[in-house]
């Protein structure tokens, strides 16, 4: 992989925000601020959905993956150490 996967964080509420950019840190993305630059959305369950290409939504202890079109590797690797690393801690 050339770069990391870059992920765009929707959480308006401080210490879910924080929580959520922990999960990305420890699934080694990188976290970004603009739609154009993430290659996937990591949001809070009281969030809307925005038509992101790849989104994963955590509600309730389920880990719900959207995607409006076929990840690319490099994503598909990603979501797999976001599910191990938000099952594991």
């Amino acid at each position: 992989m050339n770069r990391s996967t870059r992920v765009r964080i929707v959480a308006h509420r401080p210490l879910l925000r924080a929580g959520l950019e922990r999960l990305a840190a420890s699934a080694h993305l990188t976290v970004v601020d603009t739609c154009e630059e993430a290659d996937l959305v990591l949001r809070a369950a009281d969030e809307p959905f925005d038509g992101a290409p790849v989104d994963v939504t955590l509600a309730g202890g389920a880990i719900v993956v959207t995607c409006q079109e076929t990840p690319s590797n490099a994503v598909c690797d990603a979501l797999g150490r976001i599910v191990s690393s938000a099952l594991s801690g």
